[in-house]
């Protein structure tokens, strides 16, 4: 599973550390690649700039996204020998704006190395017909599956699909398992937590770690993919989400929470409670 720059830099992503924390549960091996690790600390100073928000449009600039990929030539395939070297069957990477085209460049490496891999394409950047045709001419048609985030349950579906043509052989429990998973409701939502010990958790800056309240709105903003998604607003119980909170400041001794998912004034009760387990518990963090 791998995630992209520069998408929240400073900590652990959640979603690719919750799906690997499952097919992990599974019996299934599984690693998590945060490419920004391995990038952002070693890069040259003049490219650090491309993890400015204020600069997104670096990534989409193609002259300067170049120069970028020719001048740290060696850490880059450094990052694709790390993934090759795990001799994966299954690449999931995680594509977000506005890192489409350097995502597109990792995934052609990656299939050059290991032409037999199966590529999954999932994130913002795969929502559409024409965003997904853009992407795999970028890729040379190296993409296996899109995965939108309109139908975000059906990942499992895919993952599914994909074990049986590659011959992995799992327990009728698990196949079921997979099936359900992250099916955008608020119990299925509850049963796992993300185990970040898949990442190199203590490699971020700051202890923050990221906590869902749920999944899916009510609102129905142009510029956000959520709109998409007819399931509507589905949130975890606040007992589940304190627990949570509480479990990464006592394992992973966590400083800061970014609450992400649901918005949180969508249900105000649910804010609430949370903020009285906080409160009773006496709970010491920044969110």
């Amino acid at each position: 599973i791998l995630h992209l720059p520069p998408d929240r830099i400073d900590f652990p992503p959640r979603k690719p550390t919750l799906l690997g924390t499952y097919l992990s549960h599974c019996g299934i091996n599984t690693f998590v690649f945060d490419i920004n690790l391995h990038l952002r600390k070693k890069i040259k100073q003049k490219y650090q700039g491309f993890w400015q928000p204020a600069n997104e449009h670096y990534w989409h600039d193609k002259e300067r996204l170049l120069n970028f990929i020719t001048d740290n030539e060696k850490l880059i395939d450094g990052f694709v020998q790390k993934v090759s070297g795990k001799k994966p069957k299954i690449l999931v990477v995680d594509l977000v704006f506005p890192v489409e085209l350097f995502g597109a460049e990792l995934i052609t490496r990656i299939k050059q190395r290991q032409p037999a891999i199966q590529i999954v394409a999932s994130g913002f950047s795969c929502i559409t017909q024409e965003q997904q045709e853009i992407l795999q001419s970028h890729c040379r048609n190296n993409i296996s599956f899109f995965h939108s985030s309109k139908s975000f349950s059906t990942l499992p579906q895919f993952l599914f699909s994909l074990l049986k043509k590659n011959k992995i052989k799992l327990t009728d429990n698990q196949y079921r398992g997979l099936n359900s998973f992250l099916s955008c409701q608020p119990e299925k939502l509850d049963q796992i937590q993300p185990d970040y010990t898949l990442i190199e958790h203590n490699l971020y800056r700051g202890r923050c770690f990221s906590v869902a309240f749920g999944t899916g709105s009510n609102f129905r903003c142009n510029f956000c993919f959520k709109h998409l998604n007819d399931e509507g607003q589905k949130f975890r119980t606040p007992k589940v989400i304190f627990n949570e909170i509480s479990s990464l400041k006592k394992k992973y001794n966590a400083k800061n929470i970014y609450l992400c998912g649901a918005p949180i004034n969508g249900k105000s009760k649910v804010i609430e409670e949370v903020c009285d387990y906080l409160i009773q518990e006496k709970l010491s963090l920044s969110w």
